[in-house]
């Protein structure tokens, strides 16, 4: 079996069968290729449809489970699994007719771990609005802590090169961040491919509801404890070029911390405390490194946030007299 393609389902009756439709039109051999479905407890007809599907094609295999999240439906559906390379869709998204194949050919000619793949973002009305900036060159292979890492899931995985590893459960934004985070730092062999493959919808992301809330602050600091304690099982005796790897990463997520559950609220409960896990963790070195993304970051959370006016005061005197 060449690929196994995952697909977490839930709540996206109106989507599915275009996803899918998708990756039937990519050129395989019946044999060459499976569709793992985990229905994720979906409350509407994305379940019969999914039976539908399987029903009709012996390749595609369908999960049922209780709604336990994304994490928990990807995970499952990497257990599943027995391609030598791993792609995962999200089920309002579909890819170009016969990308796939050459994709997954270029991978095991050159055997990669991890191969980046071309993302088009479409709206609603499937008009295109842009494309993602790309994530490498095709004609350049680097190990994980070299090459350059994007968080989307437009990515190809080599199965082997995944293991274990699998999706944090309790990370409810970014999961797939924290993924890739780990899959690339153990891969040997990455790269990049312009074939044009994904098709990525925008529209409201159910996941958004949570920004802001409690939940979401937490779910970034495990993300953040998650990557760090990865960084200290698997590379205890890092090297500098691994050490900027693995803090950059954090960092993402110390930023998205910052403008979900610190600015919008003027929370300096979490200010704190995002300070005081870092520390905690043993990388309170990262206090200073993101003052100089946001200043006064190091400071009490008083100075923090008067700089943050005052800065913005004047950045808006500013724009009012370039104006004039």
């Amino acid at each position: 079996m060449k690929v196994s393609v995952v697909i977490p389902v839930f709540k996206v009756e109106a989507y599915l069968a275009a996803c899918l439709d998708s990756i039937l039109d990519q050129g395989f051999a019946t044999d060459e290729f499976e569709v793992i479905i985990v229905n994720d407890g979906s409350p509407d007809n994305s379940k019969a449809i999914a039976l539908d599907y399987t029903s009709r094609h012996q390749n595609f295999i369908f999960v049922d489970q209780e709604n336990q999240g994304v994490s928990v439906a990807r995970s499952a559906g990497l257990d599943k699994a027995s391609g030598d390379y791993i792609a995962f869709i999200d089920p309002d998204d579909t890819i170009y007719p016969n990308s796939l194949k050459p994709i997954v050919e270029r991978a095991m000619r050159d055997d990669l771990d991890v191969l980046y793949l071309e993302l088009d973002v479409f709206d609603e009305e499937g008009n295109f609005l842009h494309a993602v900036e790309k994530c490498g060159q095709d004609d350049v292979i680097l190990d994980g802590f070299a090459h350059p890492r994007r968080t989307y899931l437009s990515t190809l995985y080599k199965r082997a090169a995944i293991g274990d590893t699998r999706f944090k459960t309790g990370i409810i934004r970014g999961q797939d961040t924290v993924f890739n985070i780990m899959v690339q730092a153990m891969a040997k062999r990455c790269s990049y491919c312009s074939i044009p493959y994904y098709k990525y919808l925008q529209r409201g992301s159910s996941s958004r509801q949570f920004v802001g809330t409690e939940r979401n602050f937490v779910s970034s600091l495990l993300a953040i404890e998650t990557i760090n304690d990865f960084r200290k099982t698997h590379f205890p005796n890092q090297t500098p070029q691994q050490k900027e790897y693995f803090d950059q990463s954090i960092l993402i997520f110390i930023q998205r911390t910052l403008e979900w559950n610190i600015f919008p609220h003027k929370s300096k409960k979490n200010f704190d405390a995002l300070k005081e896990k870092l520390r905690a963790l043993g990388i309170g070195d990262l206090i200073p490194m993101t003052a100089r993304r946001f200043k006064m970051f190091d400071r009490s959370f008083g100075v923090f946030m008067a700089y943050r006016k005052l800065s913005g005061f004047y950045h808006g005197l500013l724009y009012k007299f370039a104006k004039k």
